[in-house]
């Protein structure tokens, strides 16, 4: 890694307050990128920005189970571009999931409605 070789580069990061987002946030940025980091917890994404340089950091808390996912996506990566000037991402990282361990015949029509939110209507948007 030489620290540049992403400079001028944006990435995305949903799930960032994950280990496996957090470990990715880390790679792009030592790499040079700037990013925008998308969580549900909006502390704990502000903890894993204070580790960064400012300039290279954008937040937007997002709760992949809300129902208003698309315009929060949306919204979340236009305000990230218009801010950093940015004219589009370069790529994307997509961390979040839920797999909880549960007997099927106690899984209700609203858990697999959320599970497919996070895990696939998110990644797909």
């Amino acid at each position: 890694m030489n620290g540049s070789s992403l400079s001028g580069r944006h990435y995305a990061i949903v799930g960032a307050t994950s280990g496996v987002g957090g470990s990715a946030a880390w790679r792009l940025i030592k790499e040079g990128a700037s990013l925008l980091l998308l969580g549900r917890d909006a502390e704990k994404l502000a903890g894993i920005a204070r580790e960064f340089p400012e300039e290279k950091v954008g937040l937007a808390p997002l709760d992949l189970e809300g129902t208003a996912l698309e315009e929060n996506m949306k919204d979340s990566f236009e305000r990230y571009l218009r801010e950093s000037g940015a004219e589009g991402f370069d790529g994307g990282v997509y961390c979040a999931g839920q797999a909880p361990l549960i007997a099927l015949r106690v899984t209700s029509q609203s858990l697999i409605e959320s599970l497919l939110r996070v895990n696939f209507t998110g990644a797909a948007l």
